[in-house]
This record gives C-alpha cells, structure tokens and sequence, in this order.
C-alpha cells in the first residue's frame, strides 16, 4: 500500500559529474514510510523524464549508465525536474546540478592569485551567479535560473578541465 506524502522534499546533488545523488527527506502521514518509490526525472535538454526507483532509507546514486543506459554521458548542467505522484496528487520540483561549472571554478581558485582582489571579486562574482542557478531551481523558477547557468558559463568558457 501506498504511504501519503505530507511533503515532497529531497537532497539533490553529485559526487561527480556522472554520479548524481537523490536523497528522500520527505514528510509522510505515518510514521511508517515506504521503502522505496518511483519518480520521474526529466534532465536538461530532455523533453520526456526517466522513470527512476528511490529508495527512502539510503541515498540514492545514480550514473548515467543506470539511467540513460550510456556510460559514456556525464549529467549535464542545468535544471532537473522531478514528478512524484501520490493520491491523485502530482508534486514536481526542480532541483539544479552545476557539477562542471563548480568543476571549472575550482581550477580557476586553484589559479588565483592571492594578493590579486579582481582574482576574488571575479570568484565571488562567479560563486554568487551558482548559487542563484541552485536557488531559482528549486524556487521554481527554471528559466531564471537558466539565465543565471549561462552568465557563469560565460564567465567560465575560458577555463578548460575534464570534468
């Protein structure tokens, strides 16, 4: 039997950039949860999502061979959206992952220069335009957090890695 969700909430983010993470903290009408449900990611540039099997008692990692059946493919940055239905009631939240412009800002605070202000500004600046992809995600609001992924994928295209 189905348990009720109170509220639908989850901790989305990544090991790496093939390795996401989706922990259930969900609040359910029992105290007794389910042990597992199915939600559907949709994943950026994707038009239909993924049905996925979550587990409530653990963190969930997922590669993109378990999901797009391609080892090959790393998760691309953007806004991630998840449905989860329960009781007739669709709940849907969008979450961001920025794992290679996190990967990009890391080499470039590895390059910086520490007597250098316009290194920390350029940082904080670049730092500030991530955290606004994160919130407007999960404020709903995916295309302004669109607008702020692609500033700091421009503020970071100078910045080669393999990530």
């Amino acid at each position: 039997m189905q348990e009720r969700i109170i509220n639908y909430d989850f901790i989305f983010s990544y090991i790496d950039c093939k390795k996401l993470i989706y922990q259930d903290v969900s609040s359910w009408v029992s105290n007794v949860k389910p042990t597992s449900y199915i939600v559907n990611i949709t994943f950026p540039g994707f038009d239909t999502g993924v049905d996925v099997e979550v587990f409530t008692d653990k963190a969930n990692v997922f590669n993109a061979e378990d999901l797009l059946g391609n080892k090959n493919f790393s998760f691309t940055d953007g806004v991630y959206c998840f449905k989860y239905s329960n009781y007739g009631n669709e709940y849907i939240r969008n979450s961001a992952n920025t794992c290679k412009l996190s990967c990009k800002l890391d080499h470039l605070i590895a390059q910086a220069d520490l007597n250098d202000i316009k290194d920390f500004e350029q940082i904080q600046h670049i730092e500030f335009l991530l955290d606004s992809v994160k919130v407007n995600a999960r404020f709903n609001k995916p295309e302004k957090a669109i607008e702020f992924l692609t500033k700091a994928a421009d503020e970071l295209s100078c910045i080669k890695c393999k990530c």
